[in-house]
């Protein structure tokens, strides 16, 4: 049971960073394409 709960943590924790990193890099091209 714990390790069922590690994972889905794992999970979860893995795909908010990549979409905090996706996120990054809509907001670069963004302001790349304002200048």
């Amino acid at each position: 049971m714990y390790l069922n709960l590690y994972l889905v943590l794992n999970v979860e924790h893995n795909l908010l960073l990549h979409h905090i990193h996706l996120e990054g890099i809509v907001i670069a091209i963004a302001s790349l394409h304002d200048n």
